[in-house]
């Protein structure tokens, strides 16, 4: 007598063989797609790390733009409050010393506090100030009470700037 199952029937293992022949190229398209995936993941963080650090960049770039634009109209408005100390600066001697300096942007004037060791020192120091573009005042001026001063005048300017045109124009 035949047994009517036998372990192996002849068509299984053409058909486990056969199956394994169709899966082999399913698997390995599963596994490029996956190492595809993979490659595409760590290209997207890379590109994300790219774009943050960029747009970092550019944030501290505005920033500094921002920080820029505020300086330079902070120079606009004062530039000829600058320049007018600079050319007080320039007109000051080694006999006049400066002890306060009251600048007023809006009106464009400077008040200055001095002391002189004469003064012919106070009045030179003065024309030097009238060369500059503005309206020069010799507010008051006074001797100290205090005996053997190294500086014993005292007196208070006030600095108007004029734009150049108006200066040379009252010249």
């Amino acid at each position: 007598m035949t047994p009517r199952f036998t372990p192996h029937p002849p068509w299984a293992f053409r058909t486990v063989f056969l199956a394994c022949l169709i899966s082999l190229p399913l698997m390995g398209l599963i596994a490029r797609d996956s190492m595809d995936q993979r490659q595409l993941t760590v290209e997207t963080q890379q590109m994300q790390h790219k774009l943050q650090t960029q747009q970092r960049v550019l944030h501290a770039l505005r920033e500094a733009q921002h920080r820029l634009m505020q300086r330079m109209r902070q120079q606009q408005s004062s530039p000829p409050v600058l320049a007018m100390l600079d050319g007080i600066a320039n007109a000051l001697q080694p006999q006049i010393a400066i002890r306060s300096v009251e600048v007023d942007r809006q009106q464009q004037q400077v008040r200055l506090l001095v002391d002189a060791s004469s003064f012919d020192a106070l009045l030179a120091f003065n024309q030097r100030l009238e060369t500059l573009p503005a309206k020069v005042l010799l507010e008051n001026h006074r001797k100290t009470a205090e005996q053997n001063a190294p500086l014993p005048v005292k007196a208070s300017i006030q600095v108007n700037f004029q734009q150049e045109a108006e200066h040379e124009a009252a010249r």
